[in-house]
């Protein structure tokens, strides 16, 4: 399960504060990481939909929709090719390092300074390629 990695540079932005710079790594995921990760995630929907088996006149309804949702969520984890393993930047509001998490490849999103708890916005620069 080798999972190819590449480093891109991004803009933190936030209204009326100036842009700082930071990095983030896009992960490519293999095919046996995002079967696994499906897997996973099936057992948990098999799991809640079993639960809802023992909800009295709910589960003619809840049983059915828990199949479904247990499939759709299987299909949408088998999709994600890329995601962001996390990276790092500086806050442009308190000029402080800033920590980015792990999380589904999609720009622009948003990250909360540990130091000020507040919102950032983050976007690739310009010359990065995403």
């Amino acid at each position: 399960m080798q999972e190819l990695k590449t480093e891109i540079a991004v803009s933190l932005s936030a209204p009326g504060e100036t842009s700082t710079a930071g990095k983030v790594m896009i992960e490519q995921l293999s095919v046996g990481s995002r079967l696994v990760k499906a897997c996973g995630m099936g057992l948990v929907g098999l799991l809640v939909t079993l639960l809802c088996v023992a909800v009295p006149l709910l589960h003619l309804v809840l049983v059915p929709l828990g199949l479904l949702m247990t499939v759709m969520l299987i299909v949408s984890s088998c999709k994600q090719v890329e995601c962001i393993a996390g990276g790092e930047g500086v806050c442009p509001y308190c000029h402080k390092a800033l920590t980015i998490v792990r999380r589904k490849k999609k720009f622009p999103f948003f990250e909360r300074c540990e130091s000020c708890s507040q919102e950032s916005s983050i976007e690739p620069e310009a010359s990065s390629a995403t």
